[in-house]
């Protein structure tokens, strides 16, 4: 997937736990999250819904 949105020009970053997933969210607001079911340290279903139960709005610049 990484190579295919890469090749499309789009900048990906490639992350392989959910801990650095809700980290990386968290500081960097990405416009697109894909996450993998199994995942080592947890389950892409919860980190998605820890996503959505994340309501504070972006910071505007």
């Amino acid at each position: 997937m990484t190579y295919i949105l890469n090749n499309k020009g789009y900048e990906v970053i490639a992350l392989h736990n959910g801990e650095e997933v809700l980290d990386h969210i968290k500081t960097d607001h990405p416009d697109l999250v894909i996450l993998d079911v199994m995942l080592p340290d947890a389950d892409g279903r919860d980190i998605c819904t820890e996503i959505k139960l994340n309501t504070k709005p972006k910071t505007c610049l």
